[in-house]
């Protein structure tokens, strides 16, 4: 009867290893952003790139509970290549590598306005309501208070 492989075998068994400081790509199943996935049995986690650290002797902690990766590449479970940090720290890192996209206005697929029904909501200022301007519109009068004090849509 043949034993079941370890953890070790089994993920390392399903990357592409190169050089010692190059970019070790996982070749089995991955998430749509490219990122690996790996099912343990043992962590709380199946993204490849946070097994690689863990098991490679890498610490999370309640300060720095994210794995982030030096080389951008998230298909890349080489563990001189990982590091831990906060999501700020996540947050940050994306922003300097140019990959934070935020969407906003017209632009965000969850819109329910338009630039110019914006337009229109502040023009109604003192006339109406913001629950009566919010049910002309069809969204709620919080969301009408935080266009009015432009907390949101204020590049409009």
């Amino acid at each position: 009867m043949s034993q079941r492989k370890s953890i070790n075998e089994r993920f390392w068994g399903k990357v592409s290893i190169a050089g010692e400081n190059e970019c070790w790509e996982w070749t089995a199943s991955k998430f749509p952003h490219g990122y690996g996935s790996f099912n343990s049995g043992t962590f709380n986690t199946n993204r490849a790139h946070i097994i690689s650290f863990i098991i490679s002797g890498g610490i999370l902690t309640k300060e720095k509970p994210c794995v982030l990766h030096h080389c951008d590449n998230p298909s890349c479970v080489n563990p001189k290549h990982l590091f831990a940090g906060s999501q700020k720290d996540n947050m940050h890192d994306m922003a300097i590598k140019g990959r934070h996209h935020l969407v906003t206005g017209e632009n965000n697929s969850q819109a329910i306005l338009t630039e110019h029904d914006v337009s229109i909501i502040r023009s109604l200022r003192g006339a109406y309501k913001n629950e009566d301007i919010g049910k002309i519109f069809g969204v709620c009068k919080s969301t009408i208070s935080a266009i009015m004090r432009r907390e949101t849509w204020n590049h409009v």
